[in-house]
C-alpha cells in the first residue's frame, strides 16, 4: 500500500506527514518508519486505535502513539478530534507495542471472566445471577 509504484509514497510531497492508526506488528511499524524516512515522508510510527465502534462514533478512542515526538505535538488536534485519551509512547513501534500489551490484559479479563460463570455453573449458581453479582457494588 506505501511502497507500491501506485502507493501512498508514490503520491506524497517530501516533506508531508502521515499518522498511520493501523493495528500493526512493532517491526512493521518500525519499518514502515524507516520507509518513509527513504521517501522523505514523516511518519507518526504509528498510533493504533483502541475502542469500539460507539467510542468511534462518539470520538471517544484511544491512541497508543509512537514514532516521531514533534509530529505527535502537531497532530494533537486531529488525535483530540477522535480520541479522549491519546499518549505518547516512544519511538517507532512503541504505540503498536502497547496495543499489543493492553489487548493480552483485556483477553486475560474475558478469559478469567468466562472461568468464574463455568466455575459458578459448576458450583450450581444461576449463570445470569453470577453475571449480575460481577456488575453489582456494595455501599
Amino acid at each position: 500500500m506505501y511502497t507500491d509504484p501506485r502507493g501512498v509514497f508514490a503520491h506524497l510531497r517530501r516533506g508531508s506527514a502521515i499518522i498511520e492508526m493501523s493495528t500493526v506488528l512493532p517491526a512493521t511499524s518500525r519499518e514502515l518508519s524507516e520507509l518513509s524516512r527513504q521517501a522523505g515522508v514523516q511518519i507518526s510510527g504509528t498510533s493504533p486505535v483502541s475502542g469500539s465502534t460507539p467510542a468511534a462514533e462518539e470520538g471517544t478512542l484511544t491512541l497508543f502513539c509512537g514514532g516521531d515526538e514533534e509530529l505527535f505535538q502537531v497532530a494533537q488536534p486531529i488525535f483530540s478530534s477522535i480520541a479522549s485519551q491519546y499518549f505518547y509512547l516512544g519511538g517507532s513501534g512503541s504505540g503498536t507495542a502497547m496495543k499489543l500489551v493492553a489487548n493480552t490484559l483485556l483477553e486475560l479479563v474475558c478469559k478469567a471472566i468466562a472461568e468464574s460463570l463455568a466455575l459458578g455453573q459448576k458450583e450450581g449458581l444461576d449463570p445470569s445471577s453470577t453475571a449480575r453479582g460481577f456488575t453489582r457494588t456494595r455501599r
